[in-house]
């Protein structure tokens, strides 16, 4: 599934790229693909992104 489709991202591509640690930010995540934010309407899925792919299994089981 496409996340940006200014840049042609997609989900696994991202996800990858968001489990590096060395990956700070929306806009490190998309200098790390080889892309940079054109229209703007993906930064905040990136971010859920982000935190969902940094976010351990066991902590998102102890907020149900």
């Amino acid at each position: 599934m496409y996340v940006c489709i200014c840049n042609a991202l997609k989900h696994g591509q991202l996800s990858a790229a968001a489990a590096d640690p060395s990956v700070e930010s929306v806009p490190h995540l998309f200098k790390t693909c080889g892309a940079r934010p054109k229209c703007g309407r993906c930064i905040d899925d990136m971010a859920d992104l982000m935190s969902a792919v940094r976010q351990p299994e066991s902590a998102a089981l102890a907020a149900e």
